[in-house]
């Protein structure tokens, strides 16, 4: 059998448990997210509601969970496709104002960073050349950017 707080990824236990102890009765909490862990180990994302009640005349909680898992996987999903298409209408927007190949490269690669949520966005070519009649590719860089460490 499983308690309450098997439910409750390890690393969350305390922090959950206090929690738990110090709702105020009278107070109503819905809609909190939180991930727990399944009887088979697996973590799921649940949707957690709770009231006071009175049960056999002792103050008591009543709580509703429901798996919210697809659900959140969907949403994420949605909103990394709005950001992928945000980012290629601004990307067409540079494409149309750019006085330079080397400026919209780097625009390009500014906005796969900061728009589209990449940590890194670079271009480059393959030249072929013939160095000592052996022929070698290079990959010069054109263009880049990247978030930082604190990022």
């Amino acid at each position: 059998r499983m308690g309450m707080a098997d439910l409750w990824l390890p690393e969350e236990r305390a922090q959950r448990s206090a929690e738990v102890r110090n709702y105020p009765h009278d107070q109503a909490h819905n809609g909190l997210l939180h991930r727990h862990r399944r009887k088979d180990g697996s973590v799921c994302e649940m949707e957690i509601s709770s009231r006071g009640i009175i049960f056999n005349g002792q103050p008591a909680r009543q709580v509703m969970a429901t798996d919210v898992t697809e659900r959140q996987q969907t949403q994420r999903e949605l909103s990394r496709l709005a950001r992928a298409q945000s980012m290629l209408s601004s990307c067409n927007e540079a494409l149309v104002r750019a006085t330079s190949e080397t400026t919209l490269l780097q625009e390009v690669c500014r906005m796969l960073v900061e728009m589209g949520g990449y940590r890194l966005g670079w271009v480059g070519w393959v030249l072929h050349r013939t160095m000592h009649n052996a022929p070698s590719k290079s990959l010069p860089t054109r263009a880049r950017a990247a978030t930082t460490w604190s990022n």
